[in-house]
């Protein structure tokens, strides 16, 4: 997949800004994850309709069960000390403690 950039333009080509993606790094966590989801998690208690909005057409949860199968996939073969994935149809979080 390609993502879009917006530096090193080239004067006479088309300006798509868009360049490879490493599959390996569209995701990444860092020491700031367990915080992040934390926050995350008051947010969507306290503030549901404020931060999270989302497309229920049919055509919309299509795409996002396509990405949300892909991520299941990805996550335990890039971060195995975070995500397992030995229980069939679930993923289990193990710095939040919790199954997906």
């Amino acid at each position: 997949p390609n993502v879009f950039i917006f530096n090193n333009e080239v004067p006479g080509r088309p300006k798509m800004h868009i360049h490879r993606l490493d599959m390996r790094e569209w995701v990444r966590i860092d020491a700031s994850y367990p915080a992040q989801m934390r926050l995350r998690d008051t947010f969507l208690k306290e503030r549901r309709d404020e931060v999270f909005v989302s497309n229920t057409d049919e055509s919309a949860e299509a795409c996002k069960w396509e990405f949300f199968r892909k991520l299941v996939q990805h996550l335990p073969q890039r971060f195995p000390y975070i995500f397992d994935d030995t229980e069939p149809g679930k993923l289990y979080n193990k710095v939040l403690g919790e199954w997906v």
